[in-house]
């Protein structure tokens, strides 16, 4: 995530057509994840600090999409077929099959890359942090990490997913994730000089606290929440499905 253009370095699918969910997410490209294994790679080899799974040592850097994908699928099977509540929290008041609609426009965003003007990419950014920050963690991820608190025996060894959810965990990384959400949604944020990075202020109030977030925080912030979102809907699009199907 950069603040002034130029080369494209997030994590993004292939280049789509109209079709997008058709051509973006068939699953004879998904089954392997490759291409999303390699972005999350690359992502986790240039992280110049330890942040939530690309930090982690029990993870398999080269398979974190794959790893992701099984464990979301083995929650969401659990659900089907034990816990319906989960899909319930998961899907109201917005249903996913809504959100999918509503995040399309998103995902086509993602696919142009960088603006070439400076000014475009500062709005991409803004609409990257609406996304990432408020319709995606609050609305799945906060759902999702409550689940496996309250279920560790039974969800306690699907690591990746669990180490995922690290990002709306009590480490240091989530945390400073969890200011820059507030003083977004709150519009208490400003950029840097030269747009190096992003000034929050995550209190309703004062006193205020002042957080800075580098290009660096934001590339890896949106490398792991855009890579989330892209698993998780194709997981669950594929799990709604078939649950339809029968």
């Amino acid at each position: 995530m950069t603040l002034t253009g130029g080369k494209q370095s997030l994590v993004a699918p292939p280049a789509v057509d109209e079709r997008l969910w058709d051509r973006l997410y068939n699953r004879q490209h998904m089954n392997s994840w490759q291409y999303l294994n390699k972005q999350l790679k690359e992502l986790s080899d240039t992280a110049s600090y330890e942040v939530p799974v690309f930090g982690s040592t029990n993870l398999n850097q080269a398979e974190l999409a794959e790893g992701l994908a099984r464990d979301l699928q083995i929650l969401l099977r659990h659900a089907w077929m034990e816990r319906p509540s989960i899909l319930k929290e998961l899907n109201i008041p917005v249903s996913l099959p809504e959100r999918y609609d509503a995040i399309l426009g998103y995902y086509a965003l993602e696919q142009t890359g960088n603006q070439r003007d400076p000014v475009l990419q500062r709005a991409r950014v803004i609409t990257e942090l609406y996304f990432d920050l408020i319709y995606f963690r609050d609305r799945i991820l906060s759902v999702l990490h409550q689940i496996i608190l309250a279920r560790p025996e039974k969800f306690g060894q699907l690591e990746y997913l669990s180490e995922w959810l690290e990002i709306v965990g009590n480490n240091p990384f989530a945390k400073k994730i969890k200011a820059m959400r507030h003083g977004f949604a709150h519009g208490k944020w400003a950029y840097l000089p030269n747009y190096s990075g992003l000034i929050f202020f995550p209190e309703p109030s004062a006193p205020y606290t002042r957080y800075e977030v580098t290009q660096e925080e934001l590339r890896l912030a949106h490398g792991l929440l855009y890579g989330f979102q892209v698993v998780f809907f194709q997981i669950a699009r594929e799990e709604l499905a078939e649950e339809t199907a029968n």
